[in-house]
């Protein structure tokens, strides 16, 4: 399928805002195990960001209150651990870089 040219350029600026808001989010966190591969990494940012792109940024197109706001963030930490959880240090996404990945993301 080709993308028209503002269909390209959106999900540039979206691919660089989820790389700066994940980057910002886990730089000074002992997020992983050790031993843990790039293409791992890779997958947990990708698994997350398909989540919040698809399931949780539709939801702030109308206004979101706190409490379903920080259900979208454990959503992020639980959805992060079933499916990576072996790669993640105390098997769990931590709840402060879920939060600032998603404040950022939505800023």
């Amino acid at each position: 399928m080709k993308l028209d040219l503002r269909q390209q350029m959106d999900a540039f600026f979206d691919a660089d805002l989820w790389m700066l808001s994940w980057g910002a989010s886990v730089q000074r966190v002992r997020l992983y195990v050790p031993g843990v591969r790039s293409d791992q990494k890779a997958d947990l940012s990708e698994t997350l960001h398909g989540l919040v792109r698809e399931k949780l940024i539709p939801q702030y197109r109308n206004q979101v209150d706190e409490a379903d706001h920080y259900g979208n963030i454990e959503t992020m930490i639980k959805m992060a651990g079933e499916k990576l959880g072996d790669i993640l240090s105390g098997g769990r996404f931590k709840y402060s870089s879920a939060q600032k990945l998603l404040n950022l993301y939505l800023k």
